[in-house]
This record gives structure tokens, C-alpha cells and sequence, in this order.
């Protein structure tokens, strides 16, 4: 059983991993949820692809790109999620990942909607 991999399904939290490349390697529920699909319609695709490359390139490869210095970012952002109904206020925190060898090998990267507060 992969413990872990529960642990994350279970977080109300959208929470993604993505690689060096930018791919999607794992998203939680709640994550494929927001954005109204399938887990499988997301990992293996660049942020990119998925979330539309001007998104990309002026919202979220800045924060990204800070983060693969190895820091934690926050950023906000206006996003125009057309899978989930239009304009929100999201807060992305982006966690630097390293793995077992102490090798920086992507990020963790959680969603939260601040659209109503």
C-alpha cells in the first residue's frame, strides 16, 4: 500500500508534483477535482499544455523558475480556469523537491482559491 499517495488523496489541498521539465509527475484528488478532470488527463502533460501556454509562460514559469534556485516561493495569481468556471485568485506555493540523493528533482506545488475572501 502506498501510504503516501493516500496521505495526499486525503489533503482538501490541490497539491502537484511537477518535474525539471515542468510535466506533471502526480496530482492529489483534490487537485484533478478543481480543475474538474481525471489525474490521468493531467500527469503526464506540461503545465503548459494543461493549463495554456500564455497561463504559463506570464503566470507560473516566473514563480517556477524561482523555485528551481532551490526557494520557496508564494505567488498570487488571476487565473482564467476555463475547466472550473472563469477568473479566480489563486495563492501557489511552490516547495522545492530533492530526492534521496539530496538532487533537486522538481517541485511541490499547491493551489489555494482565494477568489472569495
Amino acid at each position: 500500500m502506498n501510504y503516501q499517495t493516500d496521505i495526499l488523496n486525503a489533503i482538501k489541498t490541490p497539491t502537484s508534483f511537477v518535474d525539471l521539465n515542468y510535466k506533471y509527475v502526480f496530482v492529489n484528488r483534490a487537485y484533478s477535482n478543481y480543475y474538474n478532470c481525471e489525474p490521468g488527463d493531467i500527469v503526464g502533460k506540461t503545465v503548459s499544455a494543461f493549463l495554456g501556454k500564455e497561463h504559463f509562460l506570464k503566470k507560473v514559469k516566473p514563480c517556477f523558475d524561482a523555485c528551481l534556485k532551490g526557494e520557496q516561493i508564494t505567488c498570487d495569481s488571476l487565473a482564467d480556469i476555463e475547466k472550473n468556471g472563469g477568473e479566480h485568485c489563486l495563492q501557489m506555493d511552490y516547495y522545492p523537491h530533492y530526492n534521496e540523493k539530496n538532487e533537486f528533482d522538481g517541485i511541490i506545488l499547491t493551489d489555494r482559491d482565494k477568489t472569495s475572501e
